[in-house]
């Protein structure tokens, strides 16, 4: 009874720890004092995992080490010490914190139920943004933002709705549910279409081809298909069909130097010559930031470069290599899950939608929680399996 009574708990936290990091880009359906309660949260799961395994702490995993040691010298160095100390506390909280959850389940399939939790919130996300998107309500310059506040996020919180709704599509076994999934699925192309991110529209070709290849594997015109998939997708792409199509992301990827912002990112690079090593400090770059000052460099990648320098990028670039490499083998192993599958293409979405946005790599935001959380949850699903 006790172990039923715990988890039935966990799942009502998780839910609503979830549900308070979306409201941090959420204009409606806002978490009461969510800047307060998204610490609040993972500290409970954090006390409530410890006491019912005996005050037994995991050790952190090996991704925890990388990131430690290329962000902290860049902290160390930095003329805004206290801001990176605050915001590295900040990213161990929720990634630790998390990992020292979800390994203490001892048990995969535990371990899945948490990760279908964030389906439900996406699902329930994308439902009222499809509302917003059809009633024509919060729209800024011809683009939707649904309930966020940003267009941007909106195409992030499409794409990966898009694989929740597509994981639900292929499990359910009841043929009015697999339909209504699939109609849930078409409504996040719809809506990442409609916000008009550039990035977002990239991925969203690249999740449409990823999800041809998982439907298709096994057929014998598997090849064929592939073939057409790639096809269509350099065809709209390129623009062949965009005079009929209309596509406001499309238009501005073709017209707008494709995902570029240069007159952002040339003043970064510029900024990270001067602090080539060791960066100007973790999370800081808004600080000197020319153009828009206070925000960073819309891009997650050039953002960290100026922020931890050449040592960040190499020593966080190679743990994240080895990482990968890990994660390609746990799923060529039978005993896999879909699930994890899932989890690691969302969190390749959130990766490449961070080319646009400055996100990743802390956890004040929606997205940057959810590749942090997805991260932990993928390590610590990496362990169980191998135990």
């Amino acid at each position: 009874m006790q172990k039923i009574s715990f988890r039935k708990v966990y799942s009502i936290i998780i839910f609503l720890m979830i549900w308070v990091y979306f409201s941090l880009n959420a204009k409606y359906l806002n978490f009461p004092a969510s800047h307060l309660m998204r610490w609040i949260f993972p500290a409970c799961l954090i006390i409530l995992m410890v006491l019912q395994n005996g005050k037994k702490i995991a050790k952190p995993p090996f991704i925890f080490w990388i990131f430690s040691i290329a962000v902290l010298p860049s902290i160390i160095l930095s003329d805004y010490r206290a801001t990176g100390i605050v915001k590295y506390f900040s990213w161990i909280f929720i990634l630790y914190g998390s990992y020292i959850f979800f390994i203490g389940l001892k048990n995969t399939d535990y371990l899945k139920r948490y990760l279908r939790i964030l389906f439900v919130v996406l699902v329930i996300y994308q439902i009222l943004n499809f509302f917003f998107v059809v009633s024509g309500a919060n729209y800024d310059s011809g683009r939707a933002l649904g309930i966020t506040t940003n267009a941007n996020t909106l195409g992030v919180y499409a794409n990966l709705a898009y694989w929740a709704t597509f994981y639900e599509m292929r499990h359910t076994k009841i043929r009015s549910r697999k339909i209504l999934w699939m109609i849930l699925t078409i409504t996040t192309v719809v809506t990442s279409i409609v916000s008009g991110s550039r990035t977002a529209f990239v991925v969203l070709m690249l999740n449409i081809l990823i999800s041809i290849i998982i439907l298709f594997r096994k057929s014998p015109f598997f090849v064929v298909y592939i073939l057409v998939a790639v096809l269509v997708s350099y065809l709209v792409l390129s623009g062949t069909f965009n005079n009929v199509l209309n596509i406001t992301a499309l238009d501005r990827l073709l017209k707008e130097g494709g995902t570029s912002r240069d007159n952002l990112w040339i003043p970064a690079i510029d900024l990270w010559k001067q602090h080539e090593v060791f960066g100007v400090g973790y999370t800081v770059s808004g600080i000197y930031n020319p153009v828009e000052t206070g925000m960073a460099f819309h891009n997650s990648y050039i953002s960290f470069l100026t922020e931890c320098g050449l040592w960040g990028c190499l020593i966080l670039g190679s743990g994240m290599i080895i990482f990968l490499k890990k994660i390609v083998l746990t799923l060529n192993r039978k005993n896999s899950d879909g699930e994890f599958l899932i989890a690691v293409i969302m969190g390749l979405n959130i990766m490449i939608a961070a080319w646009g946005e400055s996100f990743m790599f802390a956890v004040g935001s929606t997205e940057g929680f959810t590749f942090w959380f997805l991260v932990a949850w993928i390590a610590a699903y990496m362990k169980l399996l191998h135990r």
